[in-house]
């Protein structure tokens, strides 16, 4: 696909950069410039209005409604297709970034870099948990730095956090809702071989009676064998499942007074058995310590 909105986008920055340098720029212009990089190219974020006239033109969209979430490293916008459904908007930002070591320099050109892997690593992991049976919102497009999924809401807004919410003034019984929560954290362990990184009350939404899993960025899948560029050690996984289980057992705990051991959850958790490894016990395999290399005794 074609790299046109990061290019449009820039392409009305300089505009608004020649206008900063004039007589009639307004006091808006001015103070959203911005100094980046040792050029000393100004740059500001892009306008709302104009990445919405691309999104349009391209189809995606038809409005946006408003915004919806904000995050370090993208904000979460209400919008509508063109048919006039709801989709929730994901819009990763081209300067600043919290992530941005795992992704490269964010210094001129690599702006778009940054912000282009970063959508699509978080689509790509909402598309494995998906695919697994994971709870998470339903996948629309995905154009550069951003992308669209399904809205989790209604007509009056989005569905709230888990942490915005009361289940007993709600009438639900909160150990049946932490068990379907530790379901959905099953599913996506060992269904989608993925550990979320940051599961916690503040990344599930409440929405139809149910818990939505949300925000899958710092999510890493894990290989049960060895590490890749895109997996981690399954026993390397094991310490971030701990700390995601620990969580919402922590919320519970504090918000109902109602938890689990942590112990007997990760036993059930975890389908198979990690051994211990250090390269010692795997070379043992494979070495024998009492030979020699004939090298060795050469004179």
């Amino acid at each position: 696909m074609e790299k046109k909105l990061y290019h449009q986008l820039r392409k009305g920055i300089q505009a608004r950069r020649a206008r900063a340098d004039t007589a009639d720029a307004s006091d808006h212009e001015i103070r959203s410039t911005r100094v980046y990089g040792p050029s000393l190219e100004r740059l500001t974020e892009f306008q709302l209005t104009q990445l919405e006239d691309l999104l349009i033109d391209d189809g995606i969209i038809s409005e946006i409604v408003r915004l919806i979430g904000q995050g370090k490293e993208a904000n979460v916008y209400w919008v509508r297709d063109m048919k006039g459904k709801d989709l929730a908007l994901k819009i990763f930002r081209l300067h600043t970034t919290s992530h941005a070591e795992q992704f490269g320099s964010v210094h001129d050109t690599g702006k778009l870099q940054v912000a282009e892997s970063m959508a699509l690593k978080e689509y790509l992991n909402l598309s494995y948990a998906e695919e697994a049976g994971v709870r998470t919102p339903k996948l629309g497009a995905r154009e550069e730095f951003i992308f669209t999924m399904q809205f989790l809401g209604d007509t009056t807004g989005p569905a709230p956090l888990l942490r915005n919410i009361n289940l007993v003034e709600l009438g639900y019984d909160p150990v049946t809702i932490l068990e379907e929560i530790l379901d959905e954290m099953y599913i996506l362990f060992n269904e989608a071989q993925m550990v979320h990184g940051d599961f916690s009350e503040h990344n599930l939404i409440w929405y139809n009676d149910k818990v939505w899993v949300i925000d899958l960025l710092q999510s890493t899948r894990w290989h049960p064998n060895y590490e890749t560029p895109e997996r981690i050690r399954k026993r390397d996984a094991l310490p971030i499942l701990e700390k995601d289980v620990s969580n919402i057992l922590t919320y519970f705990k504090k918000t109902y007074r109602q938890s689990f051991e942590l112990d007997e959850v990760m036993e059930t958790m975890v389908e198979e058995e990690v051994e211990d490894w250090s390269p010692d016990t795997l070379m043992g395999e494979y070495y024998d310590p009492e030979w020699v290399n004939p090298k060795n005794l050469r004179r």
